[in-house]
């Protein structure tokens, strides 16, 4: 069973912004759930003021929320340049294409990324599944219901 607790995402993007700040790189990230085998990989990214994440690929589909600061993400293989601010508290669908983004002064996101795919080769085939021990067995879906008795 896996235990439920919550994260502080102040204290995360707190203590990632002065790893920033030390890096040579000017950024510092660390996953907080998901990765190889889960639907959901959810980072935390901090870049200083003027930090590049050069144009790369988007995934199938994501989103990234300003936790603090603002930072622009532009598309440079558009028709025309298109770009998109993005502040505290907003949140953006990242863009299926090729993309960059920049801090525009010290900011801290959340990008959320789907797995879906990567989870689903990770899953056995439905033909290998069985439910877990300590599971009660479930009736068909296909079996139907009697009403309780007096019920019309």
């Amino acid at each position: 069973m896996e235990l439920m607790e919550p994260i502080s995402l102040d204290t995360v993007a707190n203590e990632l912004h002065l790893e920033a700040m030390a890096s040579p790189s000017k950024r510092a990230a660390r996953t907080l759930q998901g990765g190889t085998g889960h639907a959901l990989r959810q980072t935390v990214i901090a870049l200083c003021a003027g930090t590049d994440l050069s144009d790369h690929e988007g995934p199938d589909e994501a989103t990234l929320q300003v936790l603090r600061g603002r930072v622009r993400i532009t598309r440079p293989q558009s028709d025309t340049l298109a770009e998109a601010v993005v502040d505290m508290g907003e949140i953006l669908l990242v863009p299926r294409t090729f993309h960059g983004l920049r801090a525009v002064n010290d900011a801290v996101i959340l990008l959320t990324v789907s797995m879906a795919e990567a989870a689903d080769n990770a899953r056995p085939p439905v033909e290998e599944y069985s439910p877990p021990l300590d599971s009660a067995p479930q009736p068909p879906l296909s079996t139907p219901q009697e009403p309780p008795s007096g019920v019309a």
